[in-house]
């Protein structure tokens, strides 16, 4: 059902769409929707319908509770993106080759834009000998660190610290204070994190949630980096910290479920 429908029967409505709903990318099928209007929000949502697909409740089985006493984290997902184009498969050098001949034998150029001097052909085909692209593979891929973002250079790298105190690894986390929105204790944390650096945060909403064994809720905030090199402030609770793909991540990870929720989180 379009948006458009949803609004033109507003006035049906016995408690008002809520600002949720009415600002969200989300668009309920039409007998949740009738069911809504029948019966009002409350009875909506207790009614089972699906709410997953907004990003607050990413992956989770129904919104967190955040008046149980928990404390709220707020933590980051720092995304370095990928620098190079990534490897081609077998099939797709084989049909980029095969795409190539096939232009070449249809074209048909006239002989003043075929015919070069000698010279000139020389030339050129000593430019071609002598360059040579820049290795695919870095130093860092070499060696095996894993402390820097010049490695992988065709994946998208995430960071992960180790906590001082617990030896815990896990993604940069710093607690809410009153007043703050989310998005605000997001910057605090970027700021007490890595520190002055160039990044863009993803929108104001976190894109996942995660309720601890301990009553805490994690708040998750995607941040790309628009530099190329970073690391964790000196001032920082991390003990140390690694820039690893989406398929290492449990190999620092241990908590299972948290593992699911980072495969999903990370995916493209």
């Amino acid at each position: 059902m379009s948006r458009s429908i949803l609004l033109s029967l507003w006035p049906r409505c016995k408690q008002g769409v809520p600002a949720y709903l009415a600002h969200s990318s989300w668009i309920p099928g039409e007998q949740a929707v009738f069911s809504f209007l029948s019966y009002g929000w409350k009875s909506f949502v207790t009614s089972g319908s699906n709410l997953k697909s907004n990003p607050i409740f990413f992956n989770g089985d129904s919104a967190p509770n955040l008046t149980s006493g928990g404390r709220i984290i707020s933590s980051l997902v720092v995304e370095r993106l990928p620098i190079v184009t990534p490897e081609e498969e077998p099939w797709e050098t084989e049909y980029r080759e095969w795409q190539a001949r096939v232009r070449r034998r249809r074209k048909e150029l006239p002989p003043e834009l075929t015919e070069v001097d000698k010279g000139t052909a020389e030339d050129t085909g000593r430019e071609e000998e002598s360059w040579k692209p820049a290795s695919r593979t870095t130093e860092a891929d070499t060696s095996g660190d894993v402390r820097t973002t010049w490695r992988r250079l065709d994946r998208r790298l995430f960071l992960l610290v180790k906590d001082r105190e617990t030896g815990e690894w896990g993604f940069p986390s710093t607690e809410h204070r009153d007043g703050e929105t989310i998005r605000a204790t997001a910057e605090r944390n970027m700021q007490l994190t890595v520190g002055d650096v160039k990044c863009y945060f993803v929108g104001n909403a976190p894109c996942a949630h995660f309720r601890q064994p301990s009553g805490d809720t994690q708040f998750f905030s995607k941040v790309q980096l628009l530099q190329w090199e970073a690391k964790p402030a000196s001032s920082t609770a991390a003990e140390d910290f690694v820039w690893v793909t989406r398929e290492e991540v449990k190999e620092y990870i241990s908590d299972e479920k948290l593992q699911a929720l980072a495969a999903d989180m990370l995916s493209p």
